[in-house]
């Protein structure tokens, strides 16, 4: 269910538009048959209703599977920037890479000085005399 929202999404969304059509138009109907007349009875209902669109914005960022939408949306953002401006790409490239590699070393240090145990039987139970 979660997947089939997000592959058939458009289809969701024409489906959200008409029911939220459908319940303006409900309200427009019950006032009307409290006495407002057509223009006032539409005014009032989406008055009262709110803004069609935001209310879709809401239901749509309900989603299960929004963070996924956000991801591509954000990746096809990344890839426009980096296609206009190669330098920055490269300049980015550069950065993650030294960054990766410098996390790389330290942790390296780390494990081989601190947390690898010592290559003796019983490395862990050795301990010094000095006082």
């Amino acid at each position: 269910m979660i997947w089939d929202t997000w592959l058939r999404r458009y289809r969701w969304e024409r489906r959200l538009d008409k029911e939220l059509r459908f319940h303006l138009e409900q309200q427009i109907r019950d006032n009307i048959k409290a006495g407002l007349n057509a223009e006032e009875a539409r005014a009032k209902a989406y008055r009262d209703f709110g803004a069609i669109e935001l209310a879709k914005e809401e239901c749509w960022d309900e989603r299960p599977l929004r963070w996924l939408d956000d991801l591509i949306w954000d990746s096809r953002f990344a890839a426009r920037i980096f296609v206009r401006n190669p330098g920055f790409a490269f300049t980015i490239v550069l950065m993650l890479t030294l960054g990766v590699g410098a996390n790389t070393a330290a942790f390296s240090i780390v494990y081989a000085v601190l947390l690898r145990p010592l290559p003796l039987p019983s490395g862990d139970r050795v301990t010094s005399n000095r006082l």
